[in-house]
């Protein structure tokens, strides 16, 4: 071991001391006198330490040549040394160089021969440190799971060591691949934890690097003036540092001309590149070099100097290649292909973005996590964008070239992969053989996090502090960080995961062969420039150019504003006000209901006819209940007035309906699905839990036992829940929309009694279950009961989280007959984890068809986890349902398909034109807003 590495008395010190560079120059003038010195005695040990530390001071002052030649010469004369720690330090200094000077291959190289060797002298720390440095070089080359799984077993190590150097780099490298993937706020809570640690270990090149990452995630994240905040800190620590690398001080000025250059700062952008640029020449940086290139041709785009800005990006691309930084190159071949598309080379351009999906393509099948597949998904979810628009361009061109069909491809690729995925592993035992501890951890934070969450209803369904409920929020949103990370564990290390294979997206023929001849798929694919939909039938494929999606998705948010306007609340508003505000937003509706259907519908007129359509909407047409809008012969906006008496004809009244994530999708299920034996029973329903001691039924319930104390526990019902819901009939629609989860006390839903009543009323005795009151439970959910059901129904309301969907979920009885309370919350993560074999799954209740928007993966909602636990298709809710409308829906739903015998889609369809038939029903809130995603046959 070389001495300046005093490893029992102050290791962490003195090793940053040279690492980092409190004084590299003083280091250097200090090893020129050792190293001739030694030189004189023939000392080869000495003399290999003396250039060892030379070539760290080289590499700390920028001078990456000499800092090469002094560690070559070093590892040279080591070669000999029987000393194992002595030559691994030096090949991590080789390989941290290399890194640096752009040659990624000989820098792994030299990273795992010195692993190799601090493994035979079984020294935890050193290995801990190769494998950071490691994986920093996986997440570089697009190999992000590999990454992730170092640094997680680094952290896992330096913690039971208690080394905080390596726990703080560990961490930064963690956030470094989340903020890869695109999941940013992970990444920063990441770098925050390493920052904290930093700071008191009083590191500041560490603290200087890693407020540096914080705001560059906070940049990300459009929080600009947080990001400025951390860039600025990280200046004014690095002018206090002793000593620093010239490199971190570049970095810092690439980061800060990004910045300015988004505060149209444009002199003081460019200013800093160019220092940048010129400190990353000097010392031969090849990759601070290209970045830099990348940030200067960025600059010039945004300054419409295409040219310039692709001379500087083919340079970087150029010494991206050569040092085989894969998520440099994605990103550098999309800004090129960008640019070429403007300047009309679309030949070129389409090349480029080929090449650029193709490594994006090969990095997506390295991520295990489904919650790191849909941040990345919309992370680059621009490059399938650009390559459909350049596609639909060139067929513009070549119309016989079937270049549509080829767009059409590139947008499945580009759509629900991460769902797609998890459907194709549903049905395989991935827990089948894995290690025992590593399922009684995950029991463990169960429970964790259902006592958690449970505490979180409990604290916001009254008052409380916003200390105290930020306070549990970063709890639930730790356990459900480690949580998640267990899971991905759990899943990559069963036998049944490793037989896995990953399902491909459909070809245009193979989309074609799911329809039948009454059936046309339409897709949608929305863009900043322009969008486009395709319509697909058994015999053919046709693209369709559309309006850029600020227009499209301005009529979509218009109507879905319109049609929840019901459910806003206006303090001190009275009755006739909120009349006319009401009919207002029912001209505002059927105006951008127009406006949308023509915008989406017209193009595809020709091909539509009478036939069913399946939808796979795009960003906010997500939201949007396509069956209530005007079929789109002749309701163009100039001809269509919402005031005349007579309403135009809706879509709904010429076509079924049904939704989609993507076809690829539906494949896949029919696929897993395909020899499923029908459950044996009809119907089960979930319906008017209990969600307080102080609801009437509790004090039912408890009379009843103090009357007969032997009795089986009553369950209440019968009259006194209709009497109320009578009553409640007469309450005004402003005071219905008081009810909201979490926020005031949790109402019942009375109607949803009628509703589960008259749906077991139309099945066969013995066919159906009614589990009504405190039988609504959590426990019947989630036992095997409910998988002898062909059709499961909760009637019950929905919790929408978008900031963590996985905590989105609906609200059974959450106290027990005796007034005792009970977890009534099941969970978006734990209905994953159901086996439920349904036909078909009906969620009554509000928002359960919408979540967090992710691009390229769509709403991250309740549907997902229900089909991920069996069911062939799910109807759900796109806002706060109107409780008495929906029981009447239902109804009528459920008489179309045990009555008259249709499927569920067609069932719905009738379901909801008979209700938009009636006077009292007539607006769309009260019955578009159920959909029916999945299989339609």
């Amino acid at each position: 071991m070389f001495p300046f590495v005093d490893r029992e008395s102050n290791r962490l010190r003195t090793v940053w001391k040279v690492e980092v560079g409190e004084n590299a120059i003083a280091v250097k003038k200090r090893m020129k006198g050792a190293l001739i010195c030694s030189q004189e005695l023939s000392d080869k040990r000495s003399e290999a330490h003396a250039l060892y530390c030379l070539g760290w001071g080289f590499y700390r002052l920028g001078d990456l040549n000499k800092s090469s030649e002094h560690l070559l010469r070093a590892k040279q004369l080591l070669q000999t040394s029987p000393s194992a720690d002595e030559q691994g330090e030096v090949l991590f200094g080789l390989g941290s160089l290399y890194v640096n000077l752009g040659d990624m291959q000989r820098a792994l190289e030299s990273y795992q021969d010195s692993l190799s060797l601090w493994q035979t002298v079984n020294d935890p720390w050193w290995q801990g440190k190769l494998l950071v440095a490691m994986a920093r070089l996986y997440t570089m080359s697009g190999d992000h799971q590999r990454a992730l799984e170092g640094n997680r077993k680094v952290l896992a190590l330096s913690r039971q060591t208690g080394d905080r150097v390596g726990e703080g780099a560990a961490l930064n490298n963690i956030g470094y691949a989340n903020e890869s993937l695109g999941n940013l706020e992970l990444a920063r809570d990441y770098f925050r934890q390493a920052l904290a640690i930093f700071e008191d270990l009083k590191i500041p090149q560490a603290e200087i690097l890693t407020l540096q990452y914080i705001g560059q995630a906070s940049y990300l994240l459009g929080e600009l003036e947080e990001a400025q905040k951390s860039y600025e800190e990280s200046l004014a620590r690095l002018k206090q540092a002793r000593d620093h690398s010239p490199f971190t001080e570049a970095d810092l000025h690439n980061y800060l001309g990004v910045l300015y250059l988004s505060q149209n700062r444009k002199e003081d952008s460019l200013r800093s590149f160019q220092q940048a640029l010129s400190i990353f020449e000097k010392g031969e940086n090849v990759r601070g070099l290209a970045y830099t290139l990348n940030n200067i041709g960025y600059y010039y785009w945004r300054l419409g100097e295409k040219q310039k800005a692709l001379d500087h990006y083919l340079r970087a691309l150029t010494l991206m290649r050569a040092f085989q930084d894969h998520q440099g190159e994605v990103l550098t071949l999309y800004y090129v292909a960008r640019i070429e598309t403007d300047l009309g080379n679309l030949a070129s351009a389409r090349s480029r973005i080929e090449e650029s999906i193709g490594t994006i393509e090969s990095s997506r099948t390295k991520v295990a996590s489904h919650d790191l597949l849909s941040s990345y998904a919309a992370s680059i979810h621009q490059h399938y964008e650009l390559y459909i628009n350049i596609l639909m361009q060139l067929h513009k061109l070549h119309p016989g070239e079937n270049l549509d069909a080829i767009a059409l491809e590139a947008s499945e690729r580009g759509r629900a992969r991460s769902l797609l995925e998890t459907i194709n592993e549903s049905r395989a035992d991935i827990r089948q053989g894995v290690d025992p501890e590593l399922l009684r951890r995950e029991r463990a934070l169960q429970a964790q996090f259902d006592a958690k969450a449970a505490a979180q209803i409990k604290l916001l369904g009254g008052k409380h502090e916003k200390k105290d409920a930020d306070r549990l929020d970063q709890e639930i949103r730790k356990l459900t960080r480690e949580y998640q990370e267990l899971e991905d564990e759990i899943r990559t290390n069963g036998p049944g995961y490793a037989e896995l294979t990953r399902p491909s997206p459909l070809r245009a023929p193979e989309i074609r062969e799911l329809l039948d001849p009454d059936t046309v798929l339409l897709e949608y694919s929305l863009g900043d420039e322009r969008s486009f939909v395709w319509a697909i039938t058994q015999d053919s494929v046709n693209g369709f150019e559309l309006p850029a999606r600020e227009e499209i998705e301005a009529a979509a948010h218009r109507i879905s504003t319109a049609l929840t306007e019901r459910n806003r609340e206006e303090s001190n508003e009275t009755l006739p006000r909120r009349k006319v505000r009401l009919e207002n937003a029912e001209i505002d509706y059927a105006t951008a209901a127009a406006r949308l259907a023509h915008l989406v519908l017209d193009p595809v007129v020709p091909v539509l006819g009478r036939k069913r359509l399946v939808v796979i909407p795009d960003g906010a047409l997500q939201l949007v209940p396509f069956a209530a809008l005007p079929a789109p012969a002749k309701n163009t906006p100039s001809s269509f007035n919402a005031r005349l008496p007579t309403a135009p004809r809706l879509l709904m009244e010429d076509h079924e309906i049904i939704n989609l994530p993507s076809a690829s999708v539906l494949a896949v299920q029919r696929r897993t699905l395909a020899n499923r034996s029908p459950a044996p029973h009809a119907v089960a329903v979930l319906a008017n839990p209990v969600f307080d001691r102080e609801d009437e039924r509790v004090k039912e319930a408890l009379s009843a036992k103090a009357k007969n104390p032997a009795a089986e526990p009553v369950q209440p019902g019968g009259q006194a829940p209709l009497s109320s819901a009578a009553n409640s009939k007469q309450t005004s629609e402003l005071t219905r929309a008081l009810r909201d989860v979490g926020l005031k006390r949790i109402a019942p839903l009375y109607f949803s009694q009628e509703e589960a009543e008259s749906i077991i009323g139309l099945v066969p005795k013995g066919e159906g279950l009614a589990a009504l009151n405190f039988r609504a439970s959590r426990a019947l959910a989630t036992s095997p009961e409910l998988s002898k059901y062909r059709v499961i129904h909760f009637a019950t309301h929905g919790v929408l989280d978008l900031e963590h969907p996985e905590l989105s979920g609906i609200l059974l009885s959450m106290v027990d007959e005796n007034g005792q309370p009970q977890d009534g919350y099941l969970r978006l993560y734990q209905i994953y984890n159901l086996n439920l074999p349904a036909d078909l799954v009906v969620l009554s209740a509000c928002q359960t068809a919408i979540g967090k928007q992710v691009k390229g993966e769509g709403l991250m909602a309740l549907t997902r986890g229900f089909m991920y636990a069996g069911a062939t298709r799910v109807v759900a809710s796109l806002w706060k349902v109107d409780d008495a409308a929906t029981a009447e829906l239902m109804k009528e739903f459920y008489k179309q398909m045990f009555t008259a015998g249709l499927k569920p889609a067609a069932a719905l369809r009738e379901a909801q034109i008979k209700m938009s038939q009636q006077k009292r029903w007539r607006s769309p809130y009260y019955w578009a807003g159920f959909v029916l995603q999945g299989e339609w046959k």
